[in-house]
C-alpha cells in the first residue's frame, strides 16, 4: 500500500532527489544574492523625505550624529543650500533613475529559475521620481512665492509712488520717500532673485 519506503530505498532516485535539492538551494542562494544587491536602494524608502528636505534647506545636507554632538548646545550653524547644490541633488536622483531603469526586468539563474523584478523596479522608479520631484517642487514653489511677493511689492510701491505730492504736504512726501526707501532696500533681494537667470 505504501510506496514511500521502497522509493527511499532506490539509490538512483535518492541521488536525483539530492541533486535536485542541491540545485534548488544553489539557485535560491543566487536569487537571495541578487535581492541583497537591491538593499543599496533601501534608503529611498526608509529615509523620511520631508525630514531630509528640512535638513537640506537648513544645512545643505543631512546632519550626522557626530555633527550634532560636536555642535553642543549652540547647535549646528545653518548654511542654506546654493542653487548648485539643489542641482547636484536633482542630478543625483536623475542618474539614479536611469540606473534603475537600466536594470533588467527578469533575471534567470541556472537557465531555469526566473526572477521577475518588474513590480519592484516600477515602484523603485516611482520612489526615485518622488525624491527628485521633492527638490524641483520646492524650487518651483520658492520661485512662485518670490515672484508673487515681488508682484505685490510692485503694486503697493507703484500705487504709493503714483500719488501726487502737493506743495507743503509733508506726510505725502514722507510716504513717497518711504516707498523709495523700500525700493532701495528691496533692490539687492530682487537682484539676487534673478541672478541665476544671468
Amino acid at each position: 500500500d505504501h510506496y514511500q519506503i521502497e522509493l527511499d530505498d532506490m539509490l538512483d532516485l535518492s541521488e536525483m532527489r539530492h541533486d535536485l535539492m542541491d540545485r534548488v538551494t544553489a539557485v535560491i542562494n543566487k536569487a537571495i544574492e541578487q535581492r541583497n544587491q537591491f538593499e543599496n536602494y533601501s534608503y529611498l524608502w526608509t529615509e523620511n523625505r520631508a525630514e531630509f528636505l528640512r535638513q537640506f534647506l537648513l544645512y545643505n545636507h543631512v546632519l550626522t550624529q557626530e555633527e550634532i554632538e560636536n555642535a553642543g548646545e549652540e547647535g549646528v550653524p545653518e548654511c542654506p543650500p546654493t542653487l548648485e547644490q539643489f542641482k547636484e541633488q536633482m542630478d543625483t536622483y536623475e542618474t539614479l533613475y536611469d540606473e534603475v531603469a537600466a536594470l533588467p526586468d527578469v533575471y534567470v539563474f541556472d537557465q531555469w529559475f526566473r526572477l521577475s523584478i518588474r513590480p519592484f523596479k516600477q515602484n523603485l522608479l516611482n520612489v526615485v521620481r518622488k525624491w527628485s520631484l521633492m527638490f524641483k517642487t520646492h524650487l518651483i514653489d520658492h520661485v512662485t512665492n518670490s515672484l508673487k511677493n515681488l508682484q505685490d511689492f510692485i503694486k503697493v510701491t507703484t500705487s504709493g509712488l503714483s500719488v501726487e505730492v502737493e506743495d507743503g504736504d509733508y506726510e505725502g512726501l514722507v510716504a513717497c520717500m518711504g516707498h523709495l526707501l523700500n525700493v532701495r532696500d528691496r533692490a539687492a533681494t530682487t537682484d539676487e532673485m534673478f541672478e541665476p537667470l544671468k
